[in-house]
C-alpha cells in the first residue's frame, strides 16, 4: 500500500474502548504494515476550538491506561489524546515485529499517524507528554523528524515525564561504562535474556503486588519484557543522535529528586525513580534542549504519575503552573 495514501486516510476502526464509554480507540494503518492505537478521550464539555491538544506516549513494555490522568488535562480544557505504539498494548498484533526489535524511526509513523488523525478531528495545536522511552522516542521525533510548516498539527511543547535520554548510571561512571556496554550490546545484538520476576518497580505499581495500580499484565508483565541487547544497542544510537540535535520546542522536565534503581527493598525503592539515573537524566535534557523548565518531585516514582496520591498531585500541580506560565491562561 501506497504509504502517501495511508498518511492521507490512516484510520481503519472507531470504537468504544477498554478504559470505557468515555474514550473512543481508533486502530490506525501507520505505514501499510504497522498498527498502533490512538485513544481519545471523549470530554462531557466539548474543547474550543482552539484549545491545546495532549498526545500521551507511554514507555517500555507499557500502554495507555491513567483514565483520570485524561480527566486532569480535559479539566484544563485541553484535548486528550494518548497513543499505544505499534507492538505495545491495544496495537499488539501478530504480524508486527516485537518492540524489542523494532526501529526508532519505524514510531516516527506512529505519531505523524496519530497526528494527522487528530487534525481531522480539529486539533491545530498540541502538546506531547513522554514517559520514558516514549520521552526519548518523541525527543528524537522532534528534533529529526517533526517540522511544524509540514504536519498538519503545529507542536508547541513537551512534558517529558522521566525521559529515558540516558543509560542509568551515574554521569561520573558514564565515561568508561557507556564503551563498554556499546561493545556488549553490538556483540551480544543477537541475544535476549529471559525475564522471570517481578521488579522491584513493578512491585510498587501493581494492586496485586504492593502497588495500587490496576491494568494489564499481559501487555505490562511485572517482570518487564526480556533484556534485548538489540534493543539495549538501538537506546544507545538513539540517546547518542538525541545529544546531536538541539530542540526550542518549551520544554517541561519532570523527575523524581532522588535516584532509586540501585535499592535492594521496597522502602527505599519507592523514594525515589527505580529505573533511571535523575542527575544524569538532567544533564542529557539541558544539552538537548534550549526552552527547558525543571520540576524536581520529592519521592516521585519513575513514572511520576504513578506515584502515591500527595506526590502525584504535586507533579499535576507542576504540569499546570507550567502551562499556565506558558500556553494557557485558566482564569479565562
Amino acid at each position: 500500500m501506497d504509504i502517501d495514501i495511508v498518511k492521507a486516510n490512516p484510520i481503519i476502526s472507531e470504537k468504544d474502548d477498554i478504559l470505557g464509554a468515555e474514550f473512543k480507540a481508533i486502530t490506525l494503518n501507520s505505514t501499510g504494515q504497522q498498527i498502533c492505537t490512538l485513544v481519545h478521550y471523549q470530554a462531557k464539555a466539548k474543547p474550543q476550538p482552539e484549545a491545546i491538544a495532549i498526545l500521551y506516549v507511554h514507555g517500555y513494555t507499557d500502554y495507555f491506561y491513567q483514565a483520570e490522568l485524561a480527566g486532569f488535562f480535559s479539566e484544563l480544557g485541553c484535548d486528550f489524546y494518548a497513543v499505544d505504539l505499534h507492538g505495545y498494548g491495544r496495537s499488539i498484533r501478530p504480524f508486527q515485529a516485537d518492540h524489542n526489535r523494532n526501529q526508532f524511526s519505524n514510531y516516527y509513523h506512529d505519531l505523524d499517524a496519530c497526528l494527522n488523525t487528530m487534525a481531522t478531528k480539529g486539533v491545530k495545536r498540541c502538546i506531547i507528554l513522554g514517559h520514558s522511552t516514549g520521552g526519548l522516542i518523541v525527543s528524537r521525533y522532534i528534533s529529526s523528524q517533526y517540522t511544524s510548516g509540514s504536519q498538519p498539527v503545529e507542536v508547541i511543547g513537551l512534558i517529558l515525564n522521566s525521559p529515558f535520554l540516558s543509560l542509568p548510571m551515574p554521569l561520573s561512571e558514564e565515561k568508561w561504562r557507556l564503551p563498554l556496554y556499546k561493545v556488549i550490546s553490538k556483540t551480544l545484538s543477537h541475544i535476549s535474556l529471559p525475564a522471570k520476576t517481578a521488579t522491584l518497580y513493578a512491585q510498587t505499581l501493581h494492586k496485586s503486588l504492593a502497588g495500587e495500580w490496576h491494568y494489564r499484565l499481559d501487555w505490562k508483565p511485572s517482570q518487564g519484557s526480556p533484556l534485548s541487547f538489540n534493543w539495549v544497542k538501538n537506546i544507545i544510537q538513539e540517546q547518542a543522535r538525541c545529544l546531536q540535535t538541539q530542540c526550542d520546542i518549551p520544554t517541561l522536565l519532570c523527575r523524581s529528586s532522588k535516584s532509586t534503581y540501585q535499592s535492594q527493598n521496597l522502602t527505599e525503592i519507592r523514594q525515589g525513580d527505580g529505573v533511571l539515573d535523575v542527575e544524569n537524566m538532567e544533564a542529557k535534557a539541558k544539552l538537548i534542549f534550549t526552552e527547558l523548565d525543571i520540576a524536581v518531585i520529592d519521592k516521585g516514582f519513575h513514572d511520576i504519575y504513578l506515584s502515591p496520591l500527595e506526590v502525584r498531585l504535586t507533579y499535576l500541580d507542576k504540569i499546570k503552573h507550567w502551562l499556565t506560565s506558558n500556553f494557557i491562561n485558566f482564569e479565562k
